[in-house]
């Protein structure tokens, strides 16, 4: 029985390989046809395009483990089922819950380190690959936004004109034209300083250069220019690498903290727990996506073809998508908490797994 087990598991383990490399490599194949136009732009060439593209490698591994599970899932087990394997394996009584089992004890492990992958490499390759991206095609180092960067640091509402990015943090945490304004507590202007750039020294202090304080009071406005004077605050080099990053280039670990940074500082936060909440659903999500497709293999053992059985896994991964894509945003502009914009598309697949599962018993 358990070289049954083993066999079970390893088809499975193969088929699912297999889906997620070709999941995988079809949206690297898209992601290469849009970036191709920028290809000859300044110094960016085919290497450095090609480098750009199998840095996103670890990303979509993760991306795409759900969806692979399912077709790789559905698929292997509907090789074994067009062969009559399943119905003997059956036979000898194993029930669909346990073969289910026996291919997740062999699947497990390898969802756990593409999770481990999808953690701790995808962001950072991620990172490189923008990083990489921006500098090639802008012919140098760029800046965060061309229209600026706003942030709020205690009481004050903090401009930057620009933040120079380089190959190393230290020089990312140089910012230029930056301005700190302190409102009242009626939201009106009682003085701006203006500096021309800002780098920072460690421990929350920024040493701000050819500097200008503006007093605004009630009949007068007072100028006085410094070379430079120390700026006390809660922003760092990570913080504003962060708020450049897409909450999808952000291990768990980073999305936290930034959550926690943007509402010390009453910013709006919802797309990074978003993120946040997708990355802890994930376990979860495969472990759903695992045993709907063992469920929908056993509902007709012989008579689907394997193909149409692949066909069937696509359109469920793609269902399950459409949905996250869905209640994702819609939780954030209708202002529901992003835990349930996460929780319902998995819920749903959960209950559409259970249905099936228990009208095979």
């Amino acid at each position: 029985m358990n070289i049954i087990r083993r066999y079970l598991g390893k088809t499975a383990l193969i088929g699912i390989i297999l889906a997620l490399f070709f999941l995988v490599g079809l949206r690297m194949l898209f992601l290469f046809m849009d970036d191709l136009p920028n290809v000859g732009k300044h110094q960016y060439t085919m290497p450095l395009a090609l480098t750009y593209l199998f840095l996103h490698f670890p990303v979509f591994l993760y991306e795409f483990l759900p969806m692979g599970t399912l077709v790789g899932l559905m698929g292997a087990l509907g090789l074994l089922a067009s062969r009559n394997e399943l119905t003997i394996v059956r036979a000898i009584g194993l029930s669909p819950s346990a073969i289910i089992m026996a291919c997740g004890r062999m699947i497990l492990p390898f969802v756990a380190l593409i999770i481990l992958v999808g953690e701790f490499m995808a962001p950072t390759a991620t990172q490189w690959a923008q990083e990489i991206h921006r500098n090639a095609v802008s012919g140098g180092r760029i800046v965060a936004s061309g229209k600026g960067l706003w942030a709020k640091d205690e009481d004050l509402f903090v401009y930057i004109g620009q933040v120079v990015r380089g190959v190393t943090r230290e020089q990312s945490a140089v910012l230029n034209d930056v301005r700190l304004f302190q409102l009242d507590e009626n939201f009106r202007v009682q003085g701006i300083t203006l500096a021309k750039r800002a780098t920072y020294q460690g421990n929350h202090q920024w040493r701000l250069v050819q500097v200008t304080n503006v007093a605004i009071s009630e009949d007068k406005i007072t100028r006085q220019p410094a070379i430079q004077q120390v700026w006390h605050s809660q922003l760092t080099p990570t913080n504003l690498d962060s708020a450049d990053l897409q909450p999808d280039a952000m291990n768990i670990l980073e999305l936290y903290r930034f959550i926690d940074f943007l509402k010390l500082s009453q910013l709006d936060a919802g797309a990074y727990e978003l993120a946040f909440w997708r990355k802890v659903f994930q376990p979860i999500t495969i472990i759903v996506m695992m045993m709907l497709g063992g469920a929908m293999v056993f509902g007709s053992i012989r008579h689907v073809s394997v193909g149409v059985r692949l066909l069937s896994g696509v359109l469920i991964g793609l269902g399950f998508w459409t949905l996250n894509e869905i209640f994702g945003p819609f939780s954030l502009v209708y202002g529901i908490s992003p835990f349930f914009g996460v929780l319902l598309p998995v819920g749903i697949i959960a209950l559409l797994a259970h249905y099936r599962l228990s009208r095979l018993h």
